[in-house]
């Protein structure tokens, strides 16, 4: 219902009203004092305010929620090769660590997001950080690999919490910034639009003078326009039936895109310490001490205690900062083309990058190459599936569709360190063959999406 005017009536109170409520009211009993005819809605309040200096607030504090996130997957690339110094680990106890912590993950995402969209984001972030905290300090105390997997997957399990600052930045967003100022972000307020969600009318006036101020801008004149009451948040059997052909695809694509997001990751210290897929031709040359106990190792399904060299971890490292540029990319091309299409182009790109690490006896530069491509690609992929997601869906179940998206990702997340780190040392074609097949079907199913988000304002309910 659309809010066209403020009545204060015998007791005082004051509510906002419709303009056809209102002159019902005043021609079946004279009617009250009207007060104010003029009305903003918080999508209003947010564009007048522009992008200013409190967004730009919000991007670098909310900035280290991504931080934590990426420095946690860039430790699970790393963590099986430390551990096998230290303990007699196999492949599949590395995959399996890293499969684990992808599966608390896709549990938490889900309920974190839900208690988001009912508690309010803020608090859901600060106690997620807390809860992360609690449990890494705990996991660096680990006297084995099945402690080192409990502690890594109870804090994977509240790492979304942090994530969940995505949805309160986005919603202080003004409509024509939306994508890029996502794009950012890789004392928090609360979102105005859950505070108004849950009747909070004061608090989120003064959230959004307070976010007017600090950019130097006016609100729109007239009064907050309220949701109507009584609305189910964070319901996910609505979210689900009110766009089902939404809903598959998306979620499809979600899977997909973490699958080969984090297999990309995966990949990368596995290709770089071999100096290109495992069978290539330009590898160094073993002793046979080296040979027997390395065929010893794998024939019992260990993994052989090999550091990173300095050079290898500068290589790695590199690769790892080819998210820079592709976040920048994406950052600088969302607001000039179609969601859909960005994506289906970013997939395809990441596949040839893919595809050239098939070729036999590719030089090592070449190999790096195509890991810096290919990372960077599917860095800036995921980032616009992000913004794609919040805008499709409304303010009642914003952050619980996140959540559910979130959590359905993890399934690829967690099937990938099969792939990636125990596959990979036994096919290693095989395993790029089948991120590339991956790859090329979602390229697909991203033109298939029912709508693009490009250019649309938010919706609250």
């Amino acid at each position: 219902m659309m809010v066209d005017a403020l009545w204060k009536s015998n007791d005082d109170k004051v509510r906002l009203v419709s303009k056809t409520e209102n002159e019902n009211y005043t021609n079946s009993t004279g009617g009250p004092e009207l007060i104010a005819t003029a009305s903003y809605t918080v999508e209003d309040a947010v564009n007048a305010s522009g992008f200013g200096r409190f967004q730009w607030k919000l991007t670098f504090l909310s900035s280290f929620a991504w931080m934590a996130e990426a420095c946690e997957v860039m430790i699970l690339s790393l963590l099986g090769r430390l551990l096998s110094c230290y303990w007699l680990i196999t492949f599949s106890q590395v995959a399996l660590l890293t499969s684990f912590v992808f599966l608390s993950m896709a549990v938490g995402a889900p309920i974190i997001g839900k208690l988001g969209d009912i508690y309010g984001r803020k608090n859901v972030v600060v106690g997620s950080t807390c809860m992360i905290l609690i449990f890494g300090v705990l996991s660096a105390t680990s006297t084995s690999i099945g402690w080192m997997i409990g502690f890594r997957g109870l804090m994977g399990f509240f790492v979304h919490g942090m994530n969940i600052i995505m949805v309160l930045y986005m919603e202080f967003l003004p409509i024509n910034r939306r994508g890029q100022g996502t794009m950012l972000l890789a004392v928090y307020p609360e979102s105005a639009r859950h505070m108004l969600i849950n009747g909070k009318v004061k608090e989120a006036e003064k959230i959004l003078s307070e976010m007017s101020e600090t950019n130097k801008k006016s609100l729109p004149l007239g009064t907050l326009v309220l949701p109507p009451t009584g609305l189910e948040k964070g319901s996910i059997i609505n979210l689900i039936k009110e766009q089902k052909k939404l809903f598959i695809i998306l979620s499809y694509v979600w899977v997909s895109l973490t699958f080969t997001y984090y297999g990309m990751t995966l990949l990368s210290p596995e290709v770089i310490l071999h100096g290109g897929l495992p069978l290539n031709a330009n590898q160094p040359e073993e002793t046979a001490v080296q040979k027997r106990i390395a065929n010893t190792s794998l024939s019992y399904g260990y993994m052989l205690c090999k550091p990173f060299t300095m050079t290898e971890y500068l290589n790695l490292l590199w690769i790892t900062a080819a998210e820079l540029p592709g976040v920048f990319l994406s950052w600088f091309l969302v607001e000039k083309f179609s969601r859909r299409r960005l994506i289906f182009v970013f997939f395809l790109v990441y596949l040839v990058s893919i595809l050239l690490l098939l070729v036999d006896n590719l030089p090592s530069a070449v190999s790096l190459i195509s890991l810096f491509v290919g990372r960077s690609f599917i860095a800036g992929c995921f980032q616009i599936c992000v913004v794609y997601t919040l805008e499709a869906y409304p303010t009642i179940y914003r952050a619980t569709g996140y959540g559910i998206y979130t959590g359905l990702g993890r399934i690829g997340a967690i099937i990938t360190p099969f792939i990636a780190q125990v596959l990979m040392n036994i096919h290693p074609k095989l395993t790029c063959g089948i991120y590339a097949m991956v790859a090329f079907v979602s390229a697909m199913s991203s033109l298939a999406l029912p709508f693009d988000t490009k250019g649309q304002e938010l919706a609250d309910h």
